[in-house]
């Protein structure tokens, strides 16, 4: 069972999941969030894990932004240096692009390690 802090931290890890994913549709807030039929705030406020959203939401979530319950749901809140399919198709994205993709690989995998640090 998770302790308080180990639910603030799951819930925060979930809404940097739909962010990521989100933003990796080149998605704004307003738009999920319409779809959604939610306010901008709550997205924010469950994307900073703030707000806990209901199972239908992240159901819903999971439709829109074409990803699993697994991508957005961590197994284990301790481990938050694991590579997830949406840290993958990131790198995937950054790769495609071609020009100084290898760098914008390794900063973003870089940046992601010292903000789960």
């Amino acid at each position: 069972m998770l302790d308080k802090e180990q639910q603030v931290e799951f819930y925060e890890k979930i809404g940097e999941r739909i962010k990521e994913a989100r933003k990796l549709r080149d998605m704004n807030q307003d738009v999920l969030a319409n779809a959604l039929g939610i306010s901008r705030v709550s997205l924010v406020n469950i994307e900073a894990g703030k707000q806990r959203p209901p199972l239908h939401v992240l159901l819903d979530i999971c439709e829109f932004l074409n990803v699993t319950m697994n991508d957005l749901v961590p197994q284990n809140v301790t481990s938050s240096n694991s590579l997830d399919s949406i840290i993958l198709n990131k790198i995937k994205k950054e790769t495609d692009n071609g020009t100084d993709s290898a760098d914008k690989v390794m900063n973003f995998i870089l940046s992601r390690m010292k903000n789960n640090s």
